[in-house]
């Protein structure tokens, strides 16, 4: 009825698409010639516009009615297939053939999903005749001499928890709970044990899309952002709101999570403009942020940033990861007297491939977990990190720019000192008090000022033998960032990329580490073994 069409099918393999008031074929529509033989059956398809069709060649053909192609062909009967019924509200197609057995196909991606034989004898001639689709039922009724019925059960034991995209999960190992939350502010509280609903509030942000989530130090409070930049501190155990902080500019928000510097604590905010906004854990209804980190000297990331990580419990030492493949750290830098901050930042890249291919490796070491976490140790050996510097400010730059230098006296092998001069680029930033910036209304203040140190210049040549290609400057534009976890026990940063490899950074020496392949790529055969194979070839073809 959608086409206006009577569609006939016979046993020259041909489909023809004929218009009922002229009992002809449409103008310009000629056979539709798919089947290498002949066509027994067919059916319409209402959800997804296209014709399914099976014959003698024991194939299931899915073609175009516009266009008279085929667009996907499902094979696996034995037999001809006799019956072909399309189950538009479960997005199935049922096939039959001449052997009695019966296939379920998910139309959504042409696959198998179920396959059940007919064990009934029928007489005089053992065969199905016809089937149909009750879809009151509903049922499957198979017919010959006798009448089968297969009632189908459809158990629907989940349902829709959120009208809306969920945003993210969160398990709370203190009440053993999970809650979630959608883009429409929607929070859900279940409870672990029963998988119950145990709480719900709604519309958290109003008309503005909720975007992220995170606990506050203690668990027993809930943090979400919003697109309007704004991040509200919420009791998710009765739904009420108990602080709000904002930002003068409003930009998306993209990850939460709480940091400690000292004995402050505070809140920090990931956001689209790829600026970390720092709240303080204050007790007012309102809160600004106290501090901005950010970089504008042209050091950090180049394109956006995908994830945010804390790398400690009490430093406020911060790591970020973007699309550009680069791994950030960041510290939050508060004085006692509150009145400015100032963050250190390094950013760290993998570049195995292009050392590789500079000192001419066509394969380099692939090293297991156990082997980089020992070269970790031993480097930790060879260097010795300083533990304490005059000017406390700047002691987080002090200790990377010490390592440098001396590596850069201990070495003179320039090929070696290039690559270490890598591991960290640190930015420029005030020397004192003074000269820093105001932490809120000077975009960009936590980067200016100061001196950049400078990486072939601050070259170390120290580096284990096992590692020494394993350390470079440049991104990975194509191994972005999607995910990082810290491994505190050993000081580590784990971090996976959108190619499918594992990354391991040190968070005390801030340093690229290692690279870990999950699949190992397979061995090229060896030249006996292709001898062989090509003499088997041989053999099969002259047999």
């Amino acid at each position: 009825s959608q086409l206006q069409y009577m569609v006939t099918c016979s046993l020259d393999g041909e489909i023809n698409l004929c218009d009922p008031e002229t009992n002809r074929r449409k103008e310009g529509r000629d056979a539709v010639c798919l089947h290498k033989k002949g066509v027994h059956t067919w059916d319409w398809c209402k959800s997804y516009k296209f014709f399914a069709s099976g014959g003698s060649d024991r194939q299931i053909i899915i073609w175009d009615p516009y266009t008279r192609k085929a667009i996907h062909t499902l094979q696996g009967h034995n037999a001809p297939v006799t019956e072909v019924l399309v189950n538009d509200d479960q997005h199935q197609l049922i096939s039959m053939s001449l052997d009695k057995v019966v296939k379920v196909w998910d139309i959504l991606n042409y696959q198998c999903i179920q396959t059940f034989t007919d064990k009934t004898e029928y007489k005089p001639e053992d065969r199905i005749t016809c089937m149909a689709f009750d879809e009151e039922g509903p049922a499957l009724v198979l017919c010959s001499s006798l009448i089968n019925v297969l009632p189908i059960s459809v158990k629907v034991e989940t349902s829709r928890t959120h009208l809306a995209p969920i945003i993210g999960s969160l398990y709370n190992d203190v009440f053993n709970q999970i809650i979630s939350g959608d883009n429409l502010g929607t929070v859900s509280v279940w409870d672990v044990q029963t998988g119950k609903l145990e709480f719900e509030f709604r519309r958290a942000h109003q008309d503005h899309k909720m975007t992220c989530m995170a606990f506050d130090e203690s668990k027993r409070c809930l943090y979400t952002g919003a697109e309007d930049g704004k991040v509200k501190l919420w009791n998710f155990s009765s739904g009420q709101q108990l602080r709000t902080c904002t930002m003068k500019q409003p930009t998306e928000m993209k990850r939460l999570l709480w940091a400690r510097e000292g004995p402050n604590t505070f809140v920090v905010g990931l956001a689209w403009d790829r600026r970390l906004y720092v709240w303080p854990d204050s007790k007012k209804q309102s809160v600004e942020p106290q501090y901005v980190l950010e970089d504008s000297s042209g050091q950090g990331h180049t394109d956006d940033v995908n994830c945010l990580s804390r790398l400690s419990s009490k430093n406020g030492l911060l790591a970020t990861g973007g699309e550009d493949g680069y791994v950030c750290f960041w510290k939050i830098q508060a004085s006692a007297a509150g009145g400015g901050a100032s963050s250190r930042s390094c950013r760290l890249s993998d570049t195995t491939d292009q050392v590789a291919q500079k000192e001419g490796l066509t394969q380099l070491p692939a090293l297991g977990l156990e082997n980089a976490l020992e070269s970790k140790a031993v480097r930790g050996k060879k260097k010795q990190v300083p533990t304490g510097t005059k000017n406390t400010k700047d002691s987080f730059s002090a200790e990377a720019d010490n390592q440098a230098a001396a590596g850069a006296s201990k070495g003179s092998d320039p090929v070696a000192a290039n690559k270490r001069a890598s591991a960290a680029s640190f930015q420029g930033y005030p020397e004192s008090e003074k000269a820093a910036p105001s932490p809120i209304d000077g975009a960009g203040a936590s980067d200016r000022g100061g001196k950049r140190g400078s990486g072939s210049d601050n070259a170390e040549a120290a580096w284990p033998e096992e590692l020494r290609s394993w350390s470079a400057t440049a991104g990975m534009g194509s191994s972005g960032v999607d995910k990082m976890i810290f491994l505190e026990h050993k000081e580590l940063l784990l971090s996976t990329h959108s190619d499918g490899r594992v990354r391991l950074w040190s968070t005390k020496l801030f340093e690229f580490l290692h690279r870990l392949e999950l699949v190992a790529p397979a061995p090229p055969p060896a030249p006996e073994a292709e001898a062989v194979s090509s003499a088997a070839t041989y053999v099969t073809a002259q047999t």
